[in-house]
């Protein structure tokens, strides 16, 4: 693994592969050939997908599912679940950020179709789009406890779709 690191403070260091360290195994870091008697903290890489409800109270998750994909373009199924602890059965409205630089994405679309959301991001926000659900399904962008929703997106490439064009 190679980088650029500083003669002081923090440094992260993007690895090229899967790294693969029990817990409590130690580590050792070498530069150029020198034991620098740095620690290495390994993390996640953050989740391609993240809900949210606006009340901690009424948590939510979301998955999301390549289905299918092609040279200019894929499908995505997004499931978006209440999550939430206890018998309270109040609706919320929800809100799903994806993250398309996130390793469980083939690429970063330049346009959207979909059908069951609304896009609250801009092009400028690529490549991270929050999405909330259509309002005129009913209490489609709403949850309550136990609901999951299921909506369909296509990214591509070509900067045209119906909720998102970038050029």
């Amino acid at each position: 693994v190679g980088g650029t690191v500083l003669a002081a403070g923090a440094t992260t260091v993007t690895l090229d592969g899967p790294v693969t360290v029990s817990p409590g195994t130690p580590v050792a870091v070498v530069v150029d050939g020198w034991h620098s008697g740095a620690d290495l903290v390994l993390t996640d890489p953050p989740p391609a997908v993240t809900c949210s409800t606006g009340d901690p109270a009424r948590p939510c998750e979301a998955t999301l599912t390549v289905r299918d994909g092609w040279a200019t373009g894929y499908n995505l199924d997004l499931t978006i679940r209440d999550v939430r602890p206890g018998n309270a059965n109040n609706p919320v409205p929800w809100r799903v950020t994806i993250d398309f630089s996130a390793a469980d994405v083939p690429f970063v679309p330049t346009g959207l179709e979909g059908s069951g959301v609304v896009v609250e991001s801009s092009c400028g926000d690529l490549p991270r789009v929050t999405f909330s659900g259509v309002t005129t399904w009913g209490e489609h962008h709403l949850l309550r406890r136990g609901d999951s929703r299921t909506v369909w997106l296509q990214a591509r490439d070509d900067g045209s779709g119906g909720i998102l064009r970038c050029p």
